[in-house]
């Protein structure tokens, strides 16, 4: 499962800082940020389990952000994953999304 936020953290230190606090407080999930992608994008990823969005977004209002689930269309082209199975189901669908 993969979910992604809009966020505004704009630094790599503050980003780290936040994906930490996630790998520690969810042992099942790895997160990434794009800083340079406009919507300062937060990537969390878990091959076993949900995201529990909701959690993620307190834990990054916690840190002093903030932070919205993008919604599937705003999600199109979503560089940098976790593994190539990821980066297979999101072009796929990527790919369905420009075609149609």
């Amino acid at each position: 499962m993969v979910e992604v936020f809009k966020t505004n953290v704009k630094y790599q230190e503050e980003a780290d800082g936040i994906v930490d606090q996630i790998r520690q407080s969810f042992e099942d999930y790895d997160a990434n940020f794009d800083l340079e992608d406009c919507d300062k994008i937060l990537r969390v990823c878990s091959a076993t389990k949900k995201i529990d969005s909701k959690l993620i977004i307190k834990l990054v209002q916690s840190a002093g952000f903030t932070a919205e689930i993008l919604d599937d269309d705003t999600k199109i082209l979503i560089p940098r994953f976790f593994d190539i199975k990821s980066d297979l189901i999101i072009l796929t669908t990527s790919l369905s999304f420009l075609i149609s």
